[in-house]
């Protein structure tokens, strides 16, 4: 206890000493924060202060925040001290988040980095204590001083084989933090041995799916939460299409697979195949329904505003904000969503948990998912919810 309140007074002493001396034009000779660019286009785009392309001050009321994609840079302190901050969207055009840049964002506790980011600065996330997990973006190489202190919270995190050096002070004060998740004889293993941390090795079995696929960290946290299996033992399948059943089963497992007594509603759905219950399940809660022609549909590929749609029940059947929106005209194909996915559709572009393919405004909402898709849907929709 004492170590961590020595901690609280380091962090808020550095954030004085720095504030002063911009303000004087001196500098901190013993930690000097990274200068801004010199400043030629300056622009209020909505709650954010923007120069250059570095988002230098949030001047809004805090909550659900989604950062422009004009952004390419978030500038030291531009959040600091945002206490109604509740959870932040970066998109991947930002590569930097500058010194205490969230610092004293205390009740932040759904923020997902994007793999475009290469620098976390010291104090970037400083005593935000609602944070209880991270995922450290694929091009950050090193964690800095203090990086994570005091954030009283964390749990765990996720260090993949990119990360070479981490300061001996960058979890200071996380004093829940227990876990490291990574690749077996990589730095991050050897640091978690040397600091005490239990270190869960996330390779996965399947030979289908290798470090540095674009769908590599999906699988692995859909895999590890025991939300999707393979094919078999050492396949995944990731470009097979999934099926209606495929999703419900997915979403009963997030819930703990309830038990659930058997009625022959759906002539397709018998009595004890491994999607039975899911069915049974998602049609009682009124998360999947059925055909007009009384079938479920097993075996049936799923769409893409399918599946979308079956999350969107999902987080209201458990009472989830769902009230984010984007309209459907800003794609080219958005006028193609079928009436009965258009809410579910706005609600999931707003919250990231579909995008447009190939970073083109084109949804598909009639293409089917395949498994490497149905994950990563999956993992933005848990990482959006901290499920």
């Amino acid at each position: 206890m004492k170590n961590f309140k020595i901690v609280k007074r380091a962090l808020a002493v550095f954030v004085s000493m720095v504030m002063i001396c911009s303000i004087t034009g001196a500098s901190v000779a013993a930690q000097p924060l990274q200068s801004q660019p010199s400043v030629s286009y300056t622009e209020q785009q909505g709650d954010f202060q923007i120069e250059n392309g570095v988002l230098i001050k949030y001047t809004g009321a805090g909550g659900d925040v989604v950062i422009p994609d004009t952004v390419s840079s978030i500038g030291d302190y531009a959040f600091s001290h945002c206490k109604e901050l509740t959870s932040v969207v970066i998109p991947e055009t930002v590569t930097r988040i500058g010194n205490a840049a969230f610092y004293y964002c205390t009740n932040l506790t759904n923020i997902v980095l994007p793999d475009s980011i290469t620098e976390l600065g010291k104090f970037a996330f400083g005593m935000c204590y609602g944070l209880s997990n991270i995922t450290i973006p694929k091009g950050v190489t090193t964690i800095h001083n203090w990086t994570f202190a005091c954030c009283e919270n964390l749990q765990s995190i996720v260090m993949l084989p990119n990360i070479t050096k981490i300061s001996e002070t960058s979890f200071d004060g996380c004093t829940k933090l227990t876990t490291i998740y990574g690749i077996s004889e990589t730095y991050p293993e050897i640091f978690a041995n040397k600091k005490g941390y239990q270190f869960i090795d996330i390779n996965e079995p399947f030979t289908d799916v290798v470090y540095g696929d674009w769908f590599y960290d999906a699988v692995v946290f859909a895999y590890q939460r025991g939300i999707m299996t393979g094919m078999d033992e050492t396949t995944f399948g990731p470009s097979v299409s999934m099926a209606r059943d495929h999703i419900v089963t997915m979403l009963y497992r997030l819930e703990g697979e309830p038990e659930v007594a058997y009625e022959p509603i759906f002539p397709d759905v018998p009595e004890n195949d491994f999607y039975t219950n899911a069915v049974m399940w998602g049609n009682q809660v009124g998360i999947a329904t059925g055909y007009e022609n009384g079938y479920f549909g097993i075996g049936d590929e799923i769409t893409r505003e399918q599946v979308v749609t079956m999350l969107y029940r999902y987080a209201q059947y458990k009472g989830l904000d769902t009230s984010q929106e984007t309209s459907l005209e800003e794609y080219k194909d958005g006028a193609d969503v079928s009436d009965f996915a258009k809410d579910a559709m706005e609600w999931a572009l707003a919250a990231g948990i579909i995008k447009g393919e190939n970073n083109e405004g084109v949804i598909n909402p009639q293409g089917s998912a395949d498994r490497a898709g149905g994950a990563t849907i999956m993992m933005r929709f848990m990482e959006w919810y901290q499920i």
